[in-house]
């Protein structure tokens, strides 16, 4: 069934915690709502489940109203399942708990960070399971999550939740290539923002060389900033690369079979970075050379603050 909240807004006495909140959650599909502590996403996931009534906007399940200013359907007579943080029967057996939230056949499945408790390697492997059970029950799902590697892997949609707002929502992919602003660009992962200057062809000059413009987020801002990933970057011993920004390898780690490298990218807007290459490319280079970078997928661009 479809989940649809609609102008959402929820304060605590005097503090404001949500905000006009919109989305839509396609019948069987499942979103990630990903955002720092006190961003207000597990109030949004408490007001779906009933525990919470909004004080404006409206909550509805395909068409039937759970919560507006006028009623309010009890959190037990609204089909909604609920693994909270800590549902588990054993602090290793989320599987379980999911299982157990399942087994009256809700037509929604809200989890509120059900993987923060286990280490690295079992979240994985318990989120890879759980997005196989989902994907065959066909239930639509909630999620919510700290985390951002997770929000962005574990369903068809994601928001981005930010002081009470929905600051962005849509397609994972397209929700990290395209963020709305650096905000929410350096809050999804590592990103690199740089002074820039537009040319007449569409793209721009920065400390990194010429790239071209992915996306264009500055609306039209006389000053700009271009804005891309480390893992877009590349280095080239031919420092005389044209067109190429350069910079200076200043340390590294190795990782197994990658090495991260520590550059100083030179320029007005000096900048650092750490990007990983194949440690049998990384052993070609030594601390102190002078390499070029090589920039791939171009950049986006926002208004400079």
């Amino acid at each position: 069934m479809t989940l649809q909240l609609t102008g959402i807004g929820k304060s605590f006495g005097a503090a404001p915690v949500l905000a006009d909140v919109d989305f839509a959650v396609p019948a069987g599909s499942r979103m990630a709502l990903v955002g720092a502590s006190g961003s207000g996403k597990s109030t949004l996931l408490r007001l779906i489940a009933g525990f919470e009534r909004p004080d404006a906007g409206c909550i509805a399940l395909d068409g039937r109203t759970l919560a507006d200013s006028r009623s309010l359907v009890p959190a037990h007579r609204r089909g909604i399942g609920y693994v909270p943080q800590d549902g588990a029967l054993f602090p290793h057996q989320q599987r379980v708990a999911l299982a157990r939230a399942l087994a009256p056949g809700p037509t929604v499945l809200l989890l509120d960070e059900p993987f923060s408790a286990l280490d690295t390697g079992l979240r994985m492997q318990t989120r890879e399971a759980t997005i196989d059970i989902l994907e065959r029950a066909r239930v639509t799902t909630v999620l919510v999550t700290h985390d951002q590697d997770e929000a962005l892997s574990f369903g068809d949609l994601i928001g981005v939740v930010a002081g009470g707002r929905l600051a962005q929502h849509g397609e994972p992919g397209a929700v990290f290539d395209a963020p709305a602003d650096l905000a929410i660009a350096e809050f999804l992962g590592d990103a690199l923002a740089l002074s820039a200057r537009r040319n007449g062809d569409g793209t721009v000059t920065c400390a990194l060389g010429t790239l071209s413009v992915r996306h264009d987020r500055s609306a039209g801002a006389r000053e700009v900033v271009v804005m891309v990933r480390p893992s877009q970057l590349d280095v080239v011993t031919d420092a005389g690369r044209p067109g190429a920004g350069t910079a200076t390898i200043t340390a590294r780690r190795a990782i197994g079979s990658r090495t991260e490298l520590r550059i100083d990218i030179h320029g007005d807007d000096a900048a650092r970075v750490w990007l990983q290459v194949p440690t049998h490319r990384a052993a070609e280079t030594s601390d102190g050379d002078v390499v070029a970078v090589r920039v791939g997928g171009g950049g986006v661009l926002y208004p400079a603050a």
